[in-house]
């Protein structure tokens, strides 16, 4: 099983930054938009896992240093990978709530060493909205686009299955940690 997690966004995300993706795939046809329904903040991918793997993965989200509270997520414009030259992603630029991901992806990081390798790239979180899947001469000038400003909750851990397809991946819930609402 491929496996990864991530934050996922609200249905209601979904459907706001689905009007970026729709204005994107018009101007920029040449790039690979994520369809809105698989939008995400990944904190760890993972890749392929037996099924022991999997379950252990599964159980990792009862751990109790991933007990906290919802957070918010503030964002504002586009962001790119790599910074400079041809970029592979195109992404939304998150402006606040980074120090909290870090710390998840951290916790994450810590619990899956025993399970499995983990990826020592930096990590920077972020949304993905397209990918570049060949080398495009000009970088598309997304700053065209309206630009996105706005605030995501975030009240979830999720462990996901990726499944790819030839119409692209579809994401299958495995396990969740619901985060806790802050008591006043």
């Amino acid at each position: 099983m491929r496996l990864f997690f991530a934050f996922p966004l609200s249905e209601t995300e979904k459907v706001r930054f689905g009007g970026y993706i729709a204005l994107g795939k018009e101007q920029y046809p040449g790039l690979k938009w994520v369809s809105p329904v698989n939008l995400h903040l990944t904190l760890h991918f993972l890749g392929e896992m037996d099924r022991k793997q999997t379950d252990e993965c599964e159980k990792l989200l009862d751990h109790p240093r991933l007990e906290g509270a919802r957070f918010t997520l503030t964002y504002e414009g586009y962001g790119r990978f790599p910074p400079k030259g041809i970029p592979r992603v195109v992404f939304i630029h998150l402006t606040s709530g980074v120090d909290e991901c870090l710390l998840y992806h951290r916790v994450l990081e810590e619990l899956i060493r025993p399970i499995t390798a983990v990826d020592h790239r930096p990590f920077s979180p972020h949304i993905t909205l397209a990918r570049v899947k060949k080398k495009m001469d000009v970088y598309p000038d997304i700053g065209k686009l309206p630009s996105p400003r706005g605030t995501l909750d975030i009240g979830s851990i999720v462990l996901y299955e990726s499944l790819l397809q030839q119409s692209g991946p579809e994401y299958r819930e495995l396990a969740r940690r619901d985060l806790q609402v802050e008591k006043n």
